[in-house]
C-alpha cells in the first residue's frame, strides 16, 4: 500500500507550479523551455489527463497496491443505459457526461477493469516481476535538492532487501501496447534517465550508502481477441544510470540558468543542419 499521508494532489501541484522539479517536469523543460515556463506561470493551462494516462494510473493502483486499494480509489461502471439500444451511452454523449459529474470516484469501464485484471495476472505470474512485487512498498514520495534546485520523485515500488545492510530495489512499472517494441518506447521517453533521477532521489534521502538496483517491469495492454498480455523485466546497468545522471545534471543546470536569467527558449532558436542521417 502507498503511504497513507501522501497527498498526491499536492505533490503534482508543486511540480505544476514549478516549486519542485520532478523528472517529468524537467523533461517538459528540456523539450520546450518556453512552454514549460508558460505552464508553471499560468499563461497556458495545465495539460489535461488523457485516457491513456488515466488507464495507466488505474493499472498502477491495482497492480502495485492491490484490489482493495483500487476499489477505494475507482468505481467500475459503464454509465447510464440508452433505453433505445439497451447499451450504455458513449463517453462523448451528454448523458454520460452528466452522469459522470455525479460520481464520487473516477470511473473505470468494465472493459478497462477486465484488461487491468489480465495485466495484473501477467505481472504477478512472471517469475521475476512477481518476486520483486511480493514484498516492499508502493508509491514512496522523496524530496531532495539537486544542482541547487528543489526536486521530488515518487517511486512506483521499493522491493524490501534480502539483508539489512542492502539497499532496496527500485521497480518502475510501465504499460505498453507491444512489448516487442518496448525498448524503443524506453528510448523515446527516456526511461533510463527516469530511473537515474529516482536513484538520485533514493541516495539523497540516505536510505543506504550502496546504490540501489533499478528495474523496469513492462506489461502489455490486452488487445481485443488477442493473446494474453506479456510481461517483461529489464535491469538498468549502473554505468548507464551514471551516464544518464550526468545528462540530467546538465539539464538541471540549464533550468537553473534559465530561472536566473529569466530567459526561456523553445530550443529552435539556432540554425540547424538537416542531413540524410538525422531523420
Amino acid at each position: 500500500m502507498a503511504s497513507a499521508d501522501f497527498d498526491r494532489e499536492a505533490y503534482h501541484a508543486a511540480a505544476a507550479r514549478g516549486e519542485r522539479i520532478s523528472f517529468h517536469s524537467l523533461m517538459d523543460f528540456v523539450k520546450n523551455g518556453k512552454e514549460y515556463h508558460e505552464r508553471i506561470t499560468g499563461a497556458l493551462p495545465p495539460r489535461e489527463e488523457t485516457r491513456e494516462m488515466f488507464f495507466g494510473s488505474a493499472c498502477h493502483k491495482l497492480i502495485l497496491e492491490g484490489r482493495e486499494a483500487f476499489a477505494d480509489e475507482y468505481k467500475v461502471a459503464d454509465g447510464p443505459v440508452n433505453p433505445r439500444t439497451g447499451a450504455p451511452f458513449g463517453r462523448e454523449t451528454k448523458a454520460f457526461t452528466e452522469w459522470l459529474a455525479t460520481q464520487d470516484k473516477p470511473v473505470v469501464s468494465s472493459d478497462e477493469a477486465a484488461q487491468i485484471l489480465l495485466m495484473e495476472k501477467a505481472v504477478r505470474g512472471h517469475e521475476i516481476a512477481g518476486a520483486q512485487l511480493a514484498r516492499g512498498r508502493a508509491e514512496t514520495p522523496l524530496y531532495f535538492d539537486w544542482c541547487g534546485l528543489p526536486c521530488q520523485s515518487c517511486l512506483d515500488w521499493l522491493t524490501a532487501p534480502n539483508r539489512a545492510s542492502a539497499p532496496e530495489v527500485i521497480v518502475d512499472l510501465k504499460t505498453t501496447a507491444d512489448i516487442d517494441r518496448f525498448v524503443y518506447q524506453a528510448r523515446d521517453f527516456r526511461y533510463i534517465h527516469q530511473l537515474a533521477f529516482y536513484r538520485r532521489a533514493y541516495m539523497a534521502n540516505a536510505f543506504c550508502s550502496e546504490p540501489p538496483c533499478c528495474l523496469i517491469v513492462a506489461v502489455e495492454r490486452p488487445r481485443a481477441n488477442g493473446p494474453a498480455p506479456r510481461c517483461g523485466v529489464w535491469h538498468i546497468l549502473a554505468a548507464d544510470l551514471d551516464e544518464a545522471e550526468d545528462w540530467l545534471m546538465q539539464q538541471l543546470n540549464a533550468l537553473a540558468e534559465a530561472r536566473e536569467a529569466n530567459d526561456w527558449r523553445d530550443g529552435y532558436e539556432a540554425l540547424r543542419t538537416l542531413t540524410l542521417h538525422n531523420y
